[in-house]
């Protein structure tokens, strides 16, 4: 005969698991508008300038980020430029439509010239495309997982209480 079911354990672990999924979810919903809202803004004034080669290349101050930290820390530090954004003295290695990236501790940003190789022009229109990350989109959708969190927390004892009686009997 089969053993009833003990998921008083489980039920504590259901609960950690959902929320953890919620949290990963907002976590995740906040790094796709900083990314295509806030870095994607910088790309796309790269494209609509057509700064496409080095000869065309823009300084932070061209392009209006001359005291954008967050950018400045994203070109030497972060991930999200590289391969796409190049400085105008970078030698760029372009192999089967994808760019190796460059890497530099640091820029003199008064003088740094910025650019996206014309190769990788739809790559970058791409990656940061503005659609899909609306603010009012990410709270909608924030208020529905959390619906959606509640009502899998509420109905689980209901449900694993069936789960018991059917395996009893």
């Amino acid at each position: 005969m089969l053993m009833a079911l003990d998921l008083t354990i489980g039920t504590v672990s259901l609960e950690v698991i959902v929320w953890g999924l919620f949290i990963g979810i907002m976590i995740g919903g906040a790094l796709a508008v900083y990314n295509k809202r806030f870095l994607g803004a910088f790309v796309r004034k790269l494209v609509e300038e057509e700064a496409f080669s080095p000869e065309k290349a823009l300084t932070l101050a061209e392009l209006g980020y001359e005291k954008n930290k967050l950018i400045q820390r994203e070109l030497t530090k972060g991930v999200a430029f590289k391969a796409i954004v190049y400085e105008s003295l970078d030698e760029v290695v372009i192999e089967d439509g994808s760019a190796k990236p460059v890497y530099h501790e640091e820029y003199d940003f008064e003088s740094a010239r910025f650019y996206i190789p014309y190769e990788l022009r739809h790559r970058a229109e791409l990656k940061f495309d503005k659609k899909g990350t609306h603010l009012m989109l990410i709270v909608i959708a924030s208020l529905f997982f959390l619906a959606m969190a509640f009502l899998i927390l509420h109905f689980s004892g209901p449900f694993v209480e069936l789960l018991n009686d059917m395996l009893d009997g």
